[in-house]
């Protein structure tokens, strides 16, 4: 992680929706997102004068985020971010009720890491998207293979499908501005703009609903 100095900082100017600033305080809450563009972590949220309130922190090329209880977990080029809540219920720091600090950095490589996700056995699992594959971590390995699509024959640094997203649960993920609409089912099939998205072993995918996806 890199802080820049305040005399290094250049411009930044964010624009948002008009009622966005009103709405995360009526919510209660905020929100966090990362741009590989260029290489930051965002929190944002609402303040009671109408402005954002913005925090930033540099990152080599974060890309996915996922969040669970007080922890984020987050890919960036070469590593896998593991951050923890330090601040209790009621406690606030610079008026901020979330303190979030990076407690671990898990090696795994340039392999273009995209989406990560925290299983029901606390087991984390990224996409690896140059081997073409989920993965988890490991202490011996740059990672350790959990599945690759049916039609890749080999474990090679060659991004050959560009897998970069992942569903959890009952539900199918989809990114990069993708929507149902722009979907096409045949068979166990899920494709988009002429290339296979998944294929969903025994399941006949033109019977799928909006309902079975969501957005990531």
């Amino acid at each position: 992680m890199i802080e820049i100095p305040h005399s290094q900082k250049s411009g930044l100017g964010i624009t948002a929706s008009h009622q966005l600033t009103s709405w995360l305080r009526e919510q209660n809450l905020s929100l966090a997102c990362t741009t590989y563009q260029t290489n930051r972590l965002f929190f944002i949220s609402g303040q009671a004068n109408g402005r954002l309130k913005v925090h930033e922190r540099l990152f080599d090329k974060p890309m996915g985020l996922y969040g669970l209880g007080e922890n984020l977990y987050m890919t960036s080029r070469y590593q896998l971010w593991h951050f923890s809540n330090l601040l209790r219920n009621g406690e606030h720091y610079r008026q901020c009720d979330r303190l979030y600090v990076p407690r671990t950095a898990y090696t795994t490589g340039d392999v273009n890491a995209h989406e990560v996700v925290v299983d029901d056995s606390q087991n984390i699992i990224f996409v690896n998207t140059d081997f073409s594959c989920l993965a988890t971590l490991s202490p011996d390995y740059s990672f350790v293979p959990l599945w690759q699509p049916p039609f890749i024959s080999q474990l090679v640094a060659q991004d050959r499908c560009h897998l970069n997203s992942l569903g959890q649960g009952d539900q199918l993920g989809l990114t990069n501005g993708v929507t149902f609409n722009d979907l096409f089912f045949q068979g166990n099939e899920i494709r988009y703009n002429g290339q296979t998205l998944a294929m969903l072993n025994g399941i006949n995918t033109s019977t799928l609903t909006e309902d079975a996806f969501i957005s990531i």
